[in-house]
C-alpha cells in the first residue's frame, strides 16, 4: 500500500491540471446627455485598434472571470443603465448607441488590467483620462496638461500640504505679493 502511495505521489505532477485564464471585469453605467441612466442602450466592445461606427473587430467577451462562457457582443444595458462584462486583460474601445444617446459615443482607451485588485503596468500612455481609486507609482510620473487629485497626495509616504499642490507656482507668487501690499493697492493688480 505504501508503494502505491509513492507511485501516485511521483506521477501526480505529470498529470495535466486544467489551467483557467483570469479575466478582468468591467462595470459601468451609460448615461444620456441629461445625466439620466439609459436603459436598453447598446454597448459594443471592440479591440483598441478598431475603426468605424459601429466599431468593427469586436472583442471577445465573457460571462465569468475564468473566460469560459462567451457573452454577447454587442450587449444591452439593464433598466438602470448598468452593464458589465469580463474580457482578457488588454486595451479596448467601447461604443454606446441607442435611444437617448446622441449618435454614438466612444470611449477610446479602456484598460482592463491583469489583476483588478492590484493592477501593474510597465508603461501607460493615453490621450484620454485615467481614473483610479488608488494609484501607486514606482518611478516617474509625467503629466502634460492638468492633473487633479481629490483626497490626499503623498510623496515617499509623507503627505504633500494642499497649499503646495492646489495653487500653481506663478499664481502662488502673485498671491504672496498681494499679501505684502498695503490694503489700498490690492485692487490694482
Amino acid at each position: 500500500m505504501r508503494r502505491i502511495g509513492t507511485v501516485i505521489a511521483l506521477l501526480l505532477p505529470l498529470c495535466g491540471m486544467p489551467a483557467w485564464a483570469q479575466g478582468s471585469r468591467h462595470d459601468d453605467i451609460v448615461v444620456g446627455a441629461a445625466g439620466h441612466a439609459l436603459a436598453a442602450a447598446t454597448v459594443t466592445v471592440c479591440v483598441a485598434t478598431a475603426t468605424g461606427i459601429p466599431c468593427s473587430r469586436l472583442a471577445q467577451l465573457y460571462m465569468d472571470d475564468t473566460l469560459s462562457v462567451a457573452a454577447p457582443n454587442p450587449l444591452q444595458t439593464d433598466g438602470l443603465g448598468n452593464y458589465h462584462f469580463y474580457a482578457a486583460p488588454s486595451r479596448y474601445q467601447i461604443q454606446f448607441s441607442g435611444t437617448g444617446v446622441q449618435g454614438s459615443v466612444t470611449m477610446p482607451d479602456v484598460i482592463l488590467p491583469n489583476d483588478p485588485s492590484s493592477p501593474t503596468f510597465s508603461s501607460v500612455s493615453t490621450s484620454g483620462a485615467i481614473s483610479a481609486r488608488a494609484l501607486s507609482l514606482g518611478g516617474n510620473l509625467s503629466v502634460s496638461g492638468n492633473a487633479a487629485v481629490s483626497g490626499a497626495l503623498t510623496v515617499d509616504g509623507g503627505p504633500v500640504p494642499r497649499r503646495r499642490w492646489l495653487i500653481p507656482g506663478r499664481l502662488r507668487n502673485r498671491l504672496r505679493m498681494v499679501r505684502t501690499l498695503p490694503a489700498g493697492h490690492r485692487g490694482s493688480m
